[in-house]
Formats: C-alpha cells, sequence, structure tokens
C-alpha cells in the first residue's frame, strides 16, 4: 500500500496520532487569544523557566546538528562528551577518527 512495507495497523497508529495531536491543537487553542500570547504563555512564566526553555532549545539544535559535524572532524571523543579540553591534545596526537 502506497509503496511501503507499512501495513495496515502502522497506518492506523499514523492516523490516529495526527488526529490526537490536532484535537489538542484545538482545545488548547482556546487559551490563547493571539500569537503573541501563545509564544509568551501571556506573560505569565517564569524568568528562569523561559531562560530554561531557550537553553535548551539551542542545546537540542546544536546536538542534532553541530555535535554530528564536530564528531566528523574531531573524532568520537568529543562526541563522547569530552569536551573541548581534551578535543586539542587528542588533534595534535593525530588521534582522530575521521579519515580526513
Amino acid at each position: 500500500m502506497f509503496g511501503t512495507n507499512l501495513g495496515i495497523w502502522d497506518l492506523l497508529v499514523i492516523v490516529f496520532y495526527f488526529t490526537f495531536q490536532f484535537s489538542l491543537g484545538l482545545i488548547f487553542k482556546a487559551f490563547s487569544k493571539d500569537a503573541s500570547d501563545y509564544f509568551r504563555a501571556g506573560g505569565s512564566m517564569l524568568w528562569w523557566l523561559v531562560g530554561a526553555s531557550a537553553f535548551m532549545t539551542q542545546f537540542s539544535a546544536w546536538t542534532f546538528t553541530g555535535a554530528a559535524g564536530k564528531a566528523y572532524i574531531d573524532g568520537m571523543l568529543v562526541a563522547a562528551g569530552a569536551g573541548p579540553v581534551l578535543s586539542r591534545w587528542v588533534k595534535r596526537e593525530g588521534r582522530t577518527t575521521s579519515r580526513s
């Protein structure tokens, strides 16, 4: 069906997921009057919660995009969390996992 290996149960789960998400959108639409109210939560969020949310958004974006490139250039040691402290030593010693 549709040129894939998806069975009927797979398609039902996908349809249920999108229907559920759409329903949640309609329910929570009642709590927001405009776009500013939606994005700023009506100005009622605590400053540290907004800061933590912004930080985790940036961290997540870097993890999925920048970390892969950094690991390819400097080796898996950096991606494993050793960070910039050890990456200079690893690169200087020529102990990278990349073939460049």
